[in-house]
C-alpha cells in the first residue's frame, strides 16, 4: 500500500480548511442576501437619509435643501444598484457554485487523506472550476464596483476632484483585481500542477514512483 507524501497530507488539510470556509461563505453570503431582500438594504439607507438633515458640506455649513435632494437622489440610485445585484440570478447562482466547490474541495481533502484516487481526480477538477467560477465572480464584481464608483464620483463638487477620485478608485480596484487573480489562480494552478505529478499520482495507484 502506497504511503501518503508529507505533500499530499498538508494540501489535503488545506483543501479540508479552505472548502469548509468556502462552504460557510456562501451559507452566510446566501444568509445576507437573503435579509438585504427583505427589507434589511431599505432600513439602511432610510436611516442614511434621516441622516442628511445633520450633514454638513466642506465648508462645515449645513446642507441646503437641494443639495440634500441631490444626495438622496444619488442614494436612491446606489440602493436600486445594490438591490439588484442582491437580488440578480447571476449572484446567487456564483454562491451556489462557490457553496458546491467548497464542498467538493471539503470532499476531496478527507478523500486524499485516505489515498483514495478519486479524491485526486477532484481535487483537480473543482480547482479547475474554482479558476472558472472565480473569474467570472470577480469580472462581475468589478463591473458592478464600476457604476457604483462612477455615482460616488459623480457626487464631487468639481471637475478635478472627480477625476482625482476616479484614478484612485481605478488604481485600488485595478490593484485589488490584479491581486485576487493572481491568488485565485496561483493556488489552484499550484495545486493542479502538484496533484498532476507523476510521484503524486503513484501514491494513488498504489505503484513506485
Amino acid at each position: 500500500m502506497s504511503k501518503r507524501s508529507a505533500g499530499v497530507t498538508v494540501w489535503a488539510v488545506l483543501l479540508i480548511l479552505a472548502g469548509g470556509l468556502s462552504l460557510a461563505g456562501s451559507v452566510i453570503s446566501s444568509a445576507v442576501s437573503g435579509v438585504m431582500q427583505q427589507g434589511g438594504l431599505e432600513q439602511r439607507f432610510q436611516e442614511m437619509e434621516t441622516q442628511l438633515v445633520q450633514a454638513k458640506g466642506p465648508d462645515g455649513q449645513p446642507l441646503s435643501p437641494e443639495q440634500q435632494a441631490e444626495l438622496r437622489e444619488r442614494l436612491k440610485a446606489m440602493q436600486e444598484k445594490m438591490a439588484e445585484f442582491f437580488s440578480s440570478p447571476m449572484m446567487k447562482f456564483t454562491t451556489v457554485l462557490h457553496g458546491l466547490l467548497g464542498l467538493a474541495a471539503l470532499i476531496a481533502g478527507i478523500g486524499l487523506l485516505m489515498l483514495k484516487g478519486w479524491a485526486r481526480f477532484l481535487t483537480v477538477w473543482q480547482a479547475i472550476g474554482a479558476i472558472v467560477v472565480g473569474l467570472f465572480a470577480q469580472m462581475t464584481m468589478h463591473a458592478w464596483q464600476q457604476e457604483v464608483l462612477q455615482s460616488i464620483v459623480a457626487g464631487a463638487p468639481n471637475a478635478a476632484q472627480q477625476e482625482a477620485m476616479q484614478k484612485m478608485m481605478q488604481t485600488a480596484q485595478v490593484f485589488g483585481l490584479g491581486l485576487g487573480i493572481v491568488l485565485l489562480v496561483g493556488w489552484n494552478g499550484l495545486l493542479i500542477w502538484f496533484f498532476n505529478r507523476a510521484s503524486v499520482k503513484a501514491q494513488f495507484t498504489g505503484q513506485p514512483a
